[in-house]
């Protein structure tokens, strides 16, 4: 499948975006200590955590 964010199942789940969440990609514990699974917000928001290989918004560098 292709590599993108699942925004439907973030505003679902934590109603929070995937930009809003892209603070927690490099630590996701304190959504774990919400109740969040583990890598629940990596594979909801892939592009959004720079994990799509360059194809999609990285959080650490701004898009061109």
């Amino acid at each position: 499948g292709t590599c993108s964010d699942d925004e439907a199942t973030a505003q679902a789940e934590s109603e929070q975006s995937c930009a809003e969440l892209a603070t927690y990609c490099a630590d996701d514990s304190e959504l774990v200590a919400e109740g969040v699974p583990e890598g629940w917000l990596a594979s909801t928001c892939p592009a959004t955590c720079g994990l799509c290989g360059g194809s999609g918004t990285n959080f650490q560098m701004s898009a061109v």
